[in-house]
């Protein structure tokens, strides 16, 4: 049973192909047995119709050639009903196509016309002579050949009405066939429609299963190869490729989350190394304006202070490639939300492709209800003989509009699945223009860390300057207490820039924070993205409390 399941063509084709197949299959049904009722229907009424009208010209001859013998009726009238009665028997022995009269091929009846039309000769001879000649010996013949001729055709008549009841029954058995392959065929079509139901259903429900918990790793059942399944295989890749789009984020996220942190951490030991700096130079300044015997002292302070700088401008490096780092991360971090929305917006494409399908079966189906109308109307006209065929009619005219009802929900259905999608790109699009400030925000960061970076440089030449001059000349204190102010204003600069500095990158932890947390709303089964998060969550605990213990906020 499965393997012939597998082999049969009509599982093969699109859902398109089996519904327009299946409809012209029911109509094709539907217009032969409509047909063949009517063909045969009138076809043995209109033969038993001329065969009844013989019966009464061979009486109006007889009377018409009295007439005219006697003088009170032409003979062109005579011979013009001896022509239609001769015609008429031509067209029941030969048919008639354009009066829709089939010859008749019983073999009695065609024996009982013969007879009729032997008699009718001896009948027509005796007419035409007692017209030209009324003896009273010609009337006599006439009065024993008419009867003979009328009971002939009575035979005849009779025996065509019994081949044409027969020809009903036979018909009749043939209409119920035909009918009961069209209710086969319009439960097979049912039995379609109902399928199509329940794949978009559950479609339905997965994507309101995502909705609801934002669990990236459902799956559709793919099951055959008509359009619905190529939609939940489509639907299928989609979640694959944004659960790997949104695995890859949040790896991201933690990276940047982990080297803010680190980066945090730096720019406090550099602020705090600043500030120190800041100290050293102000006791520096008090020292060379109160002793010029100090001014040794002074120059290992100064030497003291260019370490510092050397060491706060080898920080500021490490700053500079965690901040480019972290830059670099939020530009992948909007390429893939990018790629997201392309892949979102393929979705609604595939949407819109459905919504066009279901137009076109809800043409068939008013097409279809149109047809049965028509068939009703035909069997209307039909009488007793289409009472049968106008309840099909019916029950095809409600299955048309049962349809067309299906077909409506579908497409409620395929509004609400673009609704979600439009949901899914809002979010995307605002995810976007949040990396988008991160990625300003950094950029201005990196510019500042290159700021601090110069200001060092520049704290470092200054000291080692001041250093060689306290060395070398000790009457030049004024000139070291002002390069000492001079470096005391620069190192509040420094701490200036340094607390903007660790202002900025704290402010990168909390967007990155936020990113995380936009993304952690999807569930994800994922050990390793587990693993990292834990060890982020670690590195900004031990950060916090780094900061409490040195009685700073963060």
């Amino acid at each position: 049973m499965s393997a012939w399941k597998n082999r049969n063509p009509f599982r093969s084709l699109s859902l398109r192909h089996r519904v327009l197949l299946l409809n012209l299959v029911l109509f094709v049904f539907g217009a032969l047995a409509v047909g063949i009722i009517q063909l045969s229907t009138h076809s043995s009424a209109a033969a038993i119709n001329v065969a009844g009208r013989q019966r009464m010209l061979s009486q109006r001859v007889a009377k018409e050639a009295l007439l005219a013998a006697q003088g009170m009726e032409t003979r062109a009238t005579l011979e013009k009903t001896i022509r239609l009665f001769e015609s008429s028997h031509r067209s029941l022995l030969e048919g008639d196509a354009a009066r829709g009269i089939q010859a008749v091929r019983d073999a009695r009846a065609l024996e009982l016309l013969h007879e009729v039309e032997r008699l009718w000769r001896r009948y027509r001879r005796a007419i035409e002579a007692y017209v030209a000649h009324p003896e009273p010996a010609l009337l006599h013949e006439i009065h024993d050949l008419s009867p003979q001729v009328l009971s002939t055709m009575n035979a005849a008549v009779g025996r065509m009405e019994a081949i044409a009841r027969q020809d009903t029954y036979a018909q009749a058995h043939r209409a119920q066939a035909l009918i009961g392959g069209i209710l086969g065929l319009a439960l097979l079509l049912l039995l379609v429609n109902l399928g199509m139901l329940r794949h978009l259903a559950g479609v339905r429900d997965a994507m309101a299963h995502v909705e609801r918990t934002s669990d990236l790793d459902s799956r559709l059942p793919v099951r055959g190869h008509d359009e619905l399944s190529q939609l939940a295989a489509s639907y299928n890749r989609l979640m694959a490729r944004f659960r790997e789009m949104l695995t890859g984020v949040l790896r991201e996220a933690l990276q940047a989350g982990t080297d803010a942190a680190r980066m945090n951490h730096a720019g406090e030991r550099m602020l705090a190394g600043v500030a120190r700096q800041q100290q050293e130079i102000e006791q520096l300044s008090s020292a060379t304006s109160e002793m010029a015997a100090s001014i040794q002292e002074a120059a290992r302070n100064v030497q003291q202070a260019a370490e510092a700088a050397g060491e706060a401008a080898q920080e500021t490096r490490h700053g500079q490639e965690t901040m480019s780092h972290a830059l670099a991360t939020i530009r992948k971090l909007k390429a893939q939300v990018d790629q997201a929305m392309e892949v979102i917006g393929e979705l609604d494409s595939h949407s819109r492709e459905i919504g066009q399908i279901l137009e076109v079966i809800s043409n068939i189906a008013e097409q279809t209800n149109l047809l049965a109308l028509n068939a009703a109307i035909e069997a209307a006209r039909a009488g007793e003989h289409g009472r049968g065929f106008a309840v099909v009619a019916d029950e095809v005219r409600m299955l048309a509009n049962r349809t067309q009802s299906s077909t409506r929900q579908i497409e409620e259905i395929i509004d609400k699945v673009r609704k979600s999608v439009g949901a899914t790109v809002r979010a995307m699009e605002a995810a976007q223009r949040e990396a988008d400030t991160g990625s300003e925000q950094t950029t201005g960061a990196d510019a500042a860390l290159r700021r601090i970076h110069e200001a060092v440089e520049t704290i470092t030449r200054t000291s080692l300057q001041a250093a060689a001059a306290a060395e070398e000349q000790a009457s030049v204190t004024e000139e070291i207490n002002r390069n000492v102010h001079a470096i005391a204003e620069v190192a509040e600069t420094s701490t200036r820039m340094a607390q903007e500095t660790l202002d900025a990158t704290r402010n990168i932890s909390r967007r990155v924070e936020g990113l995380q947390e936009q993304a952690e709303r999807f569930r994800i089964q994922d050990d390793v993205l587990e693993i990292e998060q834990a060890k982020g969550a670690h590195l900004g605990w031990r950060t916090r409390l780094s900061a409490f213990l040195d009685g700073r906020r963060t």
